[in-house]
Order: C-alpha cells, then structure tokens, then sequence
C-alpha cells in the first residue's frame, strides 16, 4: 500500500469465503429450526387467541388479514 493512497481497513471476505460459511449458517439454522419447531408448534397451538371484539373492525378493512 502506497502511504499517499487513501484506503479503508476493515475485514472482507472472499466470495468463497462467504458461500462456504453462508453454507454453515443455513445448516445451523436447519437444524436449530428442526429442533425448536416440533416442541413450540406443541406448546403454542393452544396459546392461540381470538382477536378482541374492538379490533376486528380494522382487520376486516384489510383483506391481508381476512379470518
């Protein structure tokens, strides 16, 4: 590097570098996804709540929200 050179020095990486641990990511979070799902999905399902009497007139505006 020439000294009269502006330059910024952070960490990169590669391409390679970021598909082989973009690969290790999206196996951890499979595996963590397969582990956490199965028991909450159990937990959860009789969490469900209606939605109050005074708020579903605002859902029933928006049909992305249709019941």
């Amino acid at each position: 590097m020439n000294d009269d050179q502006a330059s910024v020095d952070i960490p990169v990486l590669t391409l390679e570098e970021y598909k082989e641990l973009s690969a290790i990511r999206s196996e951890a979070v499979g595996k963590l996804i397969s582990l956490t799902v199965p028991p909450l999905s159990i937990r959860l399902k009789d969490a469900k709540q209606a939605v109050p009497k005074h708020l579903t007139r605002f859902l029933s505006k928006s049909s992305k929200w249709k019941q």
